[in-house]
């Protein structure tokens, strides 16, 4: 028994294709281009490979200890020397608290010393302005004796340079200090020599009283209780040098 295909059922087979042949053919057709650009990679990385195999050796380790010179002193180094920084700043702190450490019972004693001498005497001020601080001073001892009512005083004053100490050092190489000095003689009874002393020793503007003695009043004044004082009661100024 004989089978006849017509010419159109032929024609169909030769003009289709399967679904499953069109998608493999688009997946080959994908592939190639990945493909061509991984030999290229390929290519290039060989291609460098193979220069750098040309370059003498001697070059190349030059390359080498050049590229490791570049990397130390751009990268390396300033991490280095930020280190040491911050290593040396932080020994020269604990240098500090071991300094203060071992200083401390000296150092609460000056304190104690200071507060002491604040609570008897007051607060002292730094050497003052040479125009300001005479008028101040001068004011300020004035009102003491005429607090006490001292009427029979005397005085003068005199201005004197202060030696050299760490005093006129701490002021710096453009400044000196004088001390304007004042000489107080007054006669009263000994309570109120006494209250007149605390109350000048406790003057801001006082820096000091260099020079201090009562005796017993002689003269027309014997027999009585009244004793004769005389004292230097000091303030410093500040003063630039080449200046009066």
């Amino acid at each position: 028994m004989s089978s006849t295909l017509s010419p159109s059922s032929g024609e169909a087979s030769a003009g289709s294709s399967s679904p499953a042949a069109e998608v493999e053919s688009g997946t080959a057709r994908g592939a190639r281009p990945s493909a061509s650009l991984s030999a290229q990679k390929v290519s290039a990385g060989g291609l460098v490979a193979a220069r750098w195999r040309a370059i003498p050796r001697v070059i190349r380790f030059g390359l080498i200890a050049g590229g490791l010179v570049l990397i130390y002193f751009v990268a390396l180094e300033p991490l280095l020397d930020s280190t040491n920084r911050a290593l040396a700043g932080a020994q020269s702190k604990a240098a500090v608290v071991a300094n203060y450490s071992k200083t401390a019972a000296a150092m609460k004693a000056a304190a104690e010393t200071v507060a002491l001498g604040v609570k008897k005497f007051g607060n002292v001020e730094m050497p003052g302005d040479p125009e300001r601080r005479p008028l101040e001073f001068n004011k300020a001892v004035d009102e003491v004796l005429k607090k006490h009512e001292v009427k029979e005083s005397t005085s003068t004053s005199r201005t004197v340079p202060l030696t050299t100490g760490p005093l006129s050092s701490r002021m710096g190489a453009e400044f000196r200090v004088d001390r304007l000095q004042r000489d107080l003689q007054f006669v009263s009874d000994p309570a109120i020599a006494a209250a007149v002393i605390a109350d000048l020793e406790r003057l801001p503007a006082l820096s000091t009283i260099s020079r201090l003695q009562v005796r017993q009043a002689e003269g027309k004044e014997k027999g009585s209780k009244a004793v004769r004082v005389t004292l230097t009661a000091e303030t410093w100024l500040l003063a630039r040098k080449g200046k009066r």
